[in-house]
């Protein structure tokens, strides 16, 4: 299940999931709009029923420094 969170004016989404190791984690994605916040949490909810759910990556991480 997730959840949306207002926080200095934009709204995360917030939701759990276990890495490829089998350890729990938290997620929070941000949105400008409580419209999107709702769409993604809706989106994360129907995925993790249906069994198709994947993980979004950072960005700015994907880069090795």
């Amino acid at each position: 299940m997730a959840s949306i969170r207002e926080r200095n004016g934009k709204f995360n989404v917030i939701y759990s999931y276990t890495n490829e190791k089998g350890e729990r984690k938290q997620k929070w994605e941000t949105y400008e709009t409580k419209a999107e916040a709702k769409r993604r949490k809706k989106e994360i909810e129907y995925k993790k029923e249906m069994g198709s759910f994947v993980v979004r990556k950072c960005k700015t991480w994907d880069k090795q420094y």
